[in-house]
């Protein structure tokens, strides 16, 4: 399996981002990966919100 360029916490920040309206093109652009994997993130990592709370915490 190959290693992520993100961290868990890399990712949960830029779903966090994406949640207080940042737009996905934006973030795209800012992080150096595609919009579309933005988009589908959240749909695919349910779990990331609640680590982002433990993270946070």
């Amino acid at each position: 399996m190959r290693k992520s360029r993100f961290t868990d916490t890399h990712i949960v920040s830029i779903l966090k981002e994406l949640d207080a309206g940042t737009p996905a093109a934006e973030l795209a652009r800012k992080h150096g990966v595609h919009a579309n994997t933005i988009e589908s993130s959240p749909a695919s990592c349910k779990g990331w919100l609640t680590k982002a709370m433990w993270l946070s915490a």
